[in-house]
C-alpha cells in the first residue's frame, strides 16, 4: 500500500500551490507480483471493484501511509494520509471485497480549506500521521495526528506558510464507516495559547485541536510519535539558533514537542526556569506552562522523528534518552494446559 508520490508541480515557487496530474492517488497491490488491487484516485467517475474515484483529490501524495486494523481481525482496513494541498485522507478497506472499498475525505486544513488567505494557508503533508484509539466525554474517536510543512522548501523560499500541528477526532470509529466530514480549521480548538493549562479558557475540543508551529518558518517534517496519552513529535526552524559551529553553515535548528493527546497541555517539564513549589507539587517540577511544552534539539539540520525505546523511554533526533512516565502494563493471567489423557 502506498501513494501515487511527488508531482514536481509543487515546486513551483511563489505561488500557492496548484492541482497536480500525478501522484495523487492510494494504490493496493500485490506484493509477489504487483498486480494492482485497489487504487483511489481524483475524479468523478464513480466506483469499480478495482478504483474509487473522488473529485476532491487533486493532490499529490508524497507520503508514507499510515494503516491499521481497527477492529483487531488481523487484516488492515484503514488507510491514513496527508496530501500536498492540506487535506487528510481516510481509505476503509472494510472487507474481503474491494468493490466495497472506499476514499473519504476527513480534513480539510490547507489551500481547499473555508477562508483559506494565500501561502498562509498553503499548508502541505509530507509525512504520515500517527492514529490512536481513544475516547472522550462525548465517545469514542480515532485521534488522526498530523503537521504540516513543506519538504520540498524548508527554507520557505516560495513563501511561509503558517503551519500546525493537529489533532483530528474521527469519529467514524467503526471498519467501513467513514463519511466526507471536511473538517475545517476553524472547528479545531486553537490551543496555541495553552490557555486550558492555565485554566482560563474552555474551547470546544470535539473535532480535535490545532497547535501553531509559532517560529518564523517552523514547520514539522517527521512523523509523530504517541505513547501513553503524550504525543512527541519534532519541528524545524529554518532561522533557529543552529547548532553548527561558526565554521559550518547554518542549517537552522530543530525543536521537539511534548503534549496530552487530549489538550495539548505540556506533559514534561522541559523549561524548569519557571518552576515554583507548592502544596501539591513541593519540587515545583511539574509542568505547568506553555514553555514547557517543548526543549531546542541539541543538532542541527531537519530532525527526525522521535523513537520508542520500551518500556518507558524515547530516543530524541539529537541522540538523547529521555524517561517518559507511563503506566507500564504486564500480563496478569494464566493457564495450565493439561495432557488430554488425563481429562
Amino acid at each position: 500500500m502506498f501513494g501515487g508520490g511527488y508531482d514536481m508541480n509543487k515546486d513551483l515557487r511563489g505561488n500557492v500551490g496548484t492541482n497536480d496530474s500525478i501522484g495523487n492517488a492510494i494504490y493496493v497491490v500485490n506484493a509477489e507480483t504487483g498486480q494492482l488491487i485497489w487504487k483511489a484516485t481524483g475524479g468523478s467517475g464513480g466506483a469499480s471493484a478495482m478504483e474509487f474515484q473522488h473529485p476532491d483529490l487533486v493532490d499529490s501524495i508524497p507520503s508514507t501511509l499510515t494503516t491499521a486494523d481497527t477492529d483487531g481481525d488481523g487484516f488492515t482496513d484503514r488507510i491514513l494520509v496527508g496530501d500536498t494541498g492540506g487535506n487528510v485522507w481516510r481509505a476503509d478497506l472494510a472487507g474481503s471485497d474491494s468493490a466495497n472499498w472506499k476514499l473519504t475525505l476527513l480534513a480539510s486544513l490547507g489551500r481547499h480549506s473555508a477562508g483559506a488567505t494565500g501561502k498562509a494557508s498553503d499548508r502541505r503533508f509530507f509525512h504520515r500521521p500517527d492514529l490512536v484509539q481513544a475516547k472522550d466525554e462525548n465517545g469514542s474517536f480515532d485521534a488522526v495526528l498530523i503537521g504540516s510543512g513543506d519538504r520540498a522548501d524548508p527554507l520557505d523560499s516560495g513563501g511561509t506558510a503558517v503551519n500546525y500541528f493537529y489533532m483530528i477526532k474521527d469519529r467514524n470509529v467503526s471498519a467501513g464507516s467513514s463519511t466526507d466530514t471536511s473538517i475545517q480549521p476553524l472547528q479545531l480548538a486553537d490551543v496555541t495559547s495553552d490557555c486550558l493549562q492555565s485554566g482560563s479558557c474552555a474551547p470546544d475540543l470535539t473535532y480535535g485541536w490545532a497547535l501553531q508551529m509559532e517560529a518564523n518558518g517552523e514547520k514539522v517534517l517527521a512523523t509523530p510519535l504517541t505513547m501513553s496519552g503524550k504525543v512527541f513529535f519534532t519541528s524545524y526552524m529554518p532561522q533557529g539558533v543552529s547548532k553548527a559551529s561558526a565554521c559550518s553553515p547554518s542549517e537552522g535548528s530543530g525543536r521537539l514537542y511534548a503534549v496530552s493527546l487530549q489538550t495539548a497541555e505540556s506533559v514534561i517539564n522541559y523549561d524548569t526556569s519557571d518552576d515554583v513549589p507548592t502544596a501539591d507539587d513541593p519540587e515545583g517540577d511539574d509542568p505547568t506552562s506553555k514553555s514547557d511544552r517543548s526543549v531546542d534539539l541539541n543538532s542541527a539540520g531537519i530532525p527526525a522523528e522521535v523513537v520508542t525505546i520500551p518500556p518507558n523511554k524515547i530516543l530524541r533526533p539529537d541522540l538523547q534518552v529521555d524517561s517518559v512516565d507511563v503506566a507500564t502494563r504486564w500480563r496478569t493471567y494464566w493457564y495450565v494446559s493439561e495432557d488430554t489423557d488425563l481429562q
